[in-house]
């Protein structure tokens, strides 16, 4: 699947609806605000993936993308406050591999960045951590998305539910639109649409 760019809007978004019960892809229903990130991908060969993130509203004080399932430190962002904080330092201090890129801003929803990088072979896997301040005031990090992309160019995106509810994924389609399905956890694939599990 080759796409030249992909641009989505937040309240605008252009989704293909699919007729199916629980779990079937269908258009996006969700609040533009509960959506964390827009992430894709362009398959630029011999190994190395162009990939491109804009933050969303509920991006909140860091986050991690890694290539699956090896594991390979893509990109990490943080608030400039966090990144400066004594548990900021001590979270980076914790990295086991260095990213390819990190980032700090004053808003991580602002977030956004394209950039090539070098993936490894077998990885089919994107996955985005998503950290947030509890009522405590500690960061706690969770998975949002583990999207299975392929080796193709891909769009995704996930929006958060309700507290501990199921989280909407939505993957860019071949004819340009996008499709969600709403599932349990983060894992999802793509192709040929969206669905919930690897």
């Amino acid at each position: 699947m080759k796409r030249a760019g992909v641009t989505v809007l937040f309240g605008a978004l252009v989704v293909l609806a699919l007729a199916g019960g629980p779990g079937a892809a269908q258009e996006f229903q969700g609040d533009p605000s509960s959506v964390v990130a827009i992430i894709s991908g362009e398959d630029l060969g011999g190994g190395r993936l162009l990939l491109s993130l804009s933050g969303g509203p509920a991006l909140d004080t860091t986050l991690r993308l890694y290539s699956e399932p090896s594991h390979t430190p893509l990109a990490f962002a943080a608030t400039v406050g966090f990144a400066e904080s004594e548990e900021g330092r001590a979270w980076q201090a914790g990295w086991s591999e260095e990213p390819t890129m990190f980032v700090s801003v004053d808003e991580l929803a602002a977030v956004g960045f394209k950039r090539a990088f070098d993936r490894p072979a077998d990885d089919t896997r994107i996955q985005l951590w998503l950290g947030r301040v509890g009522p405590d005031g500690e960061v706690t990090e969770t998975v949002v998305s583990d999207a299975d992309v392929g080796s193709e160019d891909f769009l995704f995106f996930s929006a958060l539910g309700e507290a501990q509810g199921p989280n909407t994924h939505c993957c860019g389609m071949e004819d340009g639109s996008e499709a969600c399905v709403i599932c349990p956890g983060a894992a999802f694939g793509c192709s040929p649409i969206p669905s919930c599990g690897h």
